[in-house]
């Protein structure tokens, strides 16, 4: 088990919410966590296959130094 502190103001804040959706506390924090991972993973995941594709379109990248040296030419 993990323990999380709160002050007793930002509690009575989660607690609200979480009884605003028919939640415990543990149960809304939880989903708020998973949700948060699940859209990195697709946002990860869809930057994978455009970067791929963008590959596979025979594109490529420059680094950060090599555009400035371009720009200012």
């Amino acid at each position: 088990m993990t323990q999380v502190n709160f002050t007793d103001k930002e509690y009575a804040f989660l607690k609200e919410y979480a009884d605003s959706l028919g939640l415990t506390v543990s149960e809304m924090l939880w989903n708020t966590v998973n949700e948060r991972i699940e859209e990195d993973e697709e946002d990860r995941r869809m930057c994978e296959e455009a970067y791929a594709q963008f590959v596979a379109d025979g594109k490529q990248t420059i680094s950060f130094e090599e555009l400035m040296k371009e720009l200012n030419e």
